[in-house]
């Protein structure tokens, strides 16, 4: 997330500065990109990681067995 909002930070210093001058166009750009990850990683940290892990141990198991029947 952090890495995602970097571009952000850079362009604001350089706004800040004088280096770069302000357009909406391109700060609707990067916040709409910022926007995008920081919805993934929310899905990211309500992925259940244990059931995956759960799931694909009963899966290479030979008797085929699914987590649910156990």
């Amino acid at each position: 997330m952090l890495k995602a909002l970097m571009p952000i930070v850079v362009y604001a210093i350089g706004i800040l500065l004088k280096k770069d001058s302000f357009k909406k166009s391109t700060i609707f750009n990067m916040v709409a990109i910022s926007v995008g990850v920081a919805i993934a990683v929310y899905g990211e940290s309500k992925f259940d990681a244990q059931y995956c892990c759960d799931d694909l141990i009963m899966a290479s198991r030979d008797d085929g067995a699914k987590c649910s029947e156990i």
